[in-house]
């Protein structure tokens, strides 16, 4: 089966980093497989039935294009340069203009929890898009 939408557990883990649930895109029955738009309204449900979920593109478009990234270089030198986002396969990088990974997030076989560990890079590190987290007094 293709993915085509976070897992719960990974939906859980990009709110724990204190996405905000209003970026989400998509919502998923509780206990079901069943995906939808989250602007699709089931006169059936209620918003308790469903758990929100965000889709490959809406993941993708709230990563930056580019940011400045601290880094060592093959000789542990500490250096900073502007990383632009590449995606390959299932691996996500940052590269700088001669194509050297400043940062690589690879570890894993699933796009999306690469994804996930950028975003979390990203936030732990202050470069991710404060407009995408919750407010600190809504936590």
């Amino acid at each position: 089966m293709i993915q085509i939408a976070t897992t719960n557990e990974q939906s859980k883990k990009l709110l724990d980093l204190g996405l905000n649930p209003e970026t989400a895109d998509l919502k998923r029955i509780r206990r079901s497989d069943i995906i939808m738009s989250i602007d699709y309204n089931d006169s059936q449900c209620d918003d308790s039935d469903y758990d929100i979920a965000w889709s490959l593109s809406k993941l993708i478009s709230l990563i930056p294009e580019r940011c400045c990234i601290d880094y060592e270089d093959i000789f542990q030198e500490k250096k900073s340069d502007r990383g632009y986002l590449t995606i390959e396969d299932n691996s996500v990088f940052y590269r700088n203009n001669d194509f050297y990974p400043l940062l690589q997030f690879i570890y894993s076989l699933d796009l999306f929890d690469n994804l996930i560990n950028c975003i979390k890079y990203l936030v732990e590190n202050n470069l991710f898009n404060k407009e995408y987290l919750k407010i600190e007094d809504e936590k």
